[in-house]
């Protein structure tokens, strides 16, 4: 996964922990003005010295504890639809409030009496007394919570228009309680809900706008450029000094130390400055962070291209003369095949010695480290120094260099690829020759191939099979759609790279045997010769006859019944054996004890069809089936 996408994963689980963060101070401070109209402490009825309603608090309260339990509770079934009936309840009974008051009319079915305590000399009710503009913002809000759960995938993310459109209209109190301003007219005449109420709305706006950050605008601010990391500052500099300077003037205005014309010139002015002060400077310096990074960028490329201009004449390895990687006796200093484990006359351990290793290939790409070595190639992993990005690269095995087929194949490989851009696909991003040897640059892989999880853990769950199997379905339908066979689907052909959710990504790999089916390449693959690995190969590619998309099928699966089972579905005691088992050979079903869903051992079954018009007819289909499957073991 790109560093870039982590940190965007990295930045949203931040975002959700503020969000209920946030959620959690609402609560906090609603919770103070309930208990302060049921204990009669009236510094607590007063947030920011303005008094709050007993019926409003009560909703924010429930609102608030709601958001912060999304963020650090295991979400459930029951407990989802718990809140989503308390908050349509709530949402709905703020709604008629806001009728009741738009008309006129005074509906005392709407009032229920929570004081538990019949001397109260104010009764405690529920909704309470509110303004029309306080009505339709709890409604609103209420509304917002609602579709942030429901439309959680939908392409345009109404709610955070709602959100916002809340907490614009909070917002209008707040600069007029600031500002000194306390009746800005809007609504019905003017806006006249408390300010404590208004910045709580903030809150809670702003803390449903950080707990799905991945969808709809506010993406912008989990980008991890400069950009987003100022527009991130700007916004908790907003939501941190809103209620600070509501705050500041309720407190200086309370005890006389500002009468109320100073604060509301003072504090007015002190807070538009520092405000815009904030927003401009993140902005400012971000703008210039990015100017010098670019600055900097172009120089060092410059430096590189003048380096590498001068050091490439010097640094030619000299591929075509030498043995990149070998065996070294510490005794005698002879050099063996890097197989060799043991010197044959000292009977002493070899050391490898890799000529590769350290070297600057092509001026730009720096030798890393050994991967490993396949029947014709071997792997390296390197750095491309003025990208500076860590990629992988293939090298054709000297002893075939000469050989033409073997040129033109390896060559074929890196055409298949290139046209291949799929996520489940490894990509291929150059290919060329470097002192006669062709070479692949691609995609660096970490993880393990599907065949080392197989020696290390046997047999996989039906799950676990068919998660893996659906995305490579989902590559290997690519390939067919550009026209490309793959026919080497096996174990070690599929690598399986562990994401931050815990979850398995998988890629095809090593196209090395595959045919374009609408390429004059066919002609290096004629008809009778036989490619492949013999344990996942089709009937047709065992008897040299003509192969289409079905063949990836068969040999897919294969690599589901080996996955499934701990064991390929043939295997003869030779080549010509296992040869003959594919081609005439009876499927054995799978153990009982397996556990394998019915519905995936007939796919398998049909998959292993002897006859190619047996088998399902696309990738696509197979993929259908398998997300059938899922479901059912799911």
């Amino acid at each position: 996964m790109q560093v870039a996408e982590k940190e965007r994963k990295h930045l949203a689980a931040r975002f959700k922990k503020i969000s209920g963060i946030a959620g959690g101070i609402v609560g906090l401070l609603s919770f103070l003005v309930v208990l302060g109209w049921y204990a009669d402490i009236e510094i607590f009825k007063h947030p920011f010295g303005t008094s709050v309603a007993f019926g409003v608090a009560l909703v924010y309260f429930v609102l608030g504890c709601i958001i912060a339990v999304d963020a650090f509770v295991p979400e459930s079934k029951p407990l989802r639809i718990a809140k989503l009936i308390v908050v349509s309840v709530l949402s709905s009974m703020a709604a008629a409030k806001c009728v009741e008051g738009v008309i006129g009319a005074d509906w005392e079915v709407l009032s229920l009496n929570l004081s538990f305590n019949s001397e109260r000399l104010v009764p405690l009710l529920y909704p309470g007394v509110m303004t029309p503009d306080t009505a339709l913002v709890q409604a609103l809000t209420g509304v917002t919570y609602l579709l942030m759960d429901v439309w959680k995938k939908a392409r345009v993310q109404v709610w955070q228009w709602i959100a916002v459109t809340v907490i614009a209209l909070c917002l209008v109190p707040v600069f007029g309680f600031i500002l000194g301003d306390t009746n800005l007219c809007s609504l019905w005449g003017c806006v006249r809900m408390p300010v404590a109420f208004a910045i709580t709305s903030i809150g809670l706006g702003f803390a449903m706008l950080a707990a799905r950050p991945e969808r709809g605008f506010t993406s912008a601010l989990i980008e991890p450029d400069l950009l987003g990391t100022a527009m991130r500052q700007s916004l908790f500099s907003a939501m941190i000094l809103l209620p600070l300077f509501a705050e500041a003037k309720a407190v200086f205005v309370h005890f006389g130390i500002f009468d109320e014309g100073l604060a509301k010139s003072g504090l007015g002015i002190a807070f538009m400055f520092v405000f815009l002060g904030t927003v401009m400077y993140q902005f400012v310096f971000a703008y210039k962070s990015e100017q010098n990074i670019r600055r900097n960028t172009e120089q060092r490329l410059q430096d590189l291209s003048h380096q590498f201009s001068q050091s490439q004449a010097e640094n030619t390895f000299g591929f075509s003369g030498k043995a990149w990687r070998v065996a070294k006796c510490s005794k005698c200093e002879k050099e063996f095949d890097s197989h060799t484990k043991i010197c044959p006359y000292d009977e002493i351990p070899l050391s490898i010695h890799d000529a590769l290793i350290g070297q600057m290939l092509e001026g730009r790409y720096l030798v890393l480290e050994f991967l490993g070595r396949g029947g014709m190639s071997t792997v390296y992993k390197v750095e491309h120094k003025i990208l500076s990005k860590v990629l992988a690269i293939k090298f054709l095995q000297q002893q075939f260099v000469s050989k033409g087929d073997s040129v033109l194949r390896f060559q074929r490989e890196g055409k298949a690829m290139a046209r291949l851009q799929h996520p489940n696909l490894c990509s291929v991003t150059e290919c060329s020759i470097i002192e006669g040897v062709p070479y692949l640059v691609m995609e660096f892989l970490q993880g393990m191939s599907l065949d080392e999880i197989l020696r290390e853990e046997k047999r996989l769950s039906a799950k676990r099979t068919v998660e893996i199997m659906i995305q490579v379905a989902d590559g290997l339908q690519h390939a067919h759609d550009e026209n490309i066979v793959h026919r080497d689907i096996k174990p070690s052909n599929i690598m399986m790279t562990p994401l931050d959710d815990g979850s398995e990504h998988a890629k095809v790999v090593d196209f090395g045997l595959a045919r374009i089916l609408d390429s004059d390449d066919q002609k290096l693959s004629q008809t009778g010769e036989a490619f492949g690995s013999p344990l996942y190969m089709s009937p047709e590619q065992c008897l040299g006859s003509a192969i289409d998309a079905r063949t990836d099928i068969y040999g897919l699966g294969c690599v589901i019944y080996e996955c499934l089972s701990g064991n390929v579905p043939f295997r003869g005691k030779s080549f010509m054996e296992t040869f003959n088992l594919h081609i005439s050979g009876e499927l054995k079903p799978f153990a009982k004890g397996l556990d394998v869903p019915p519905a995936l051992a007939q796919l398998v079954e049909r998959m292993l069809a002897k006859e190619a018009i047996d088998r399902p007819a696309s990738m696509t289909e197979v993929k259908e089936a398998l997300n059938a499957v899922m479901q059912k073991v799911s």
